[in-house]
């Protein structure tokens, strides 16, 4: 069984990235308020992790993969954003590190 935004995707003809539609844009077609961005953030994260291709990005918004390149663009994408949230948790993990050996300075606000 297909999610709401794959199923909207499909009926809507976001097939390919020429043919994305923003997120605002999508709340709307789903007739959800434009506060709901977390809700589709959570939904598309759901859909993606039942094995749906949605693709994504800053520019043409939310679509299906229309062939291979998209696939492999939204692949190396995810993983340039792990690597990135790794990186910065692998930092936040050296600071907490140091306090520890009380080398760190907190700020005060």
């Amino acid at each position: 069984m297909n999610s709401i935004i794959y199923d909207n995707l499909i009926s809507g003809g976001n097939i390919g990235k020429k043919n994305g539609i923003k997120t605002v844009n999508l709340l709307h077609r789903l007739g959800w308020r434009d506060s709901d961005v977390r809700r589709l953030l959570y939904e598309v994260q759901t859909a993606r992790r039942n094995g749906e291709l949605i693709m994504s990005d800053t520019v043409n918004g939310y679509y299906l993969p229309a062939c291979d390149d998209e696939i492999k663009h939204f692949i190396n994408s995810q993983r340039s954003r792990a690597i990135n949230a790794f990186k910065t948790a692998k930092e936040a993990k050296l600071y907490l590190k140091k306090c520890k050996d009380n080398e760190c300075q907190t700020a005060l606000l």
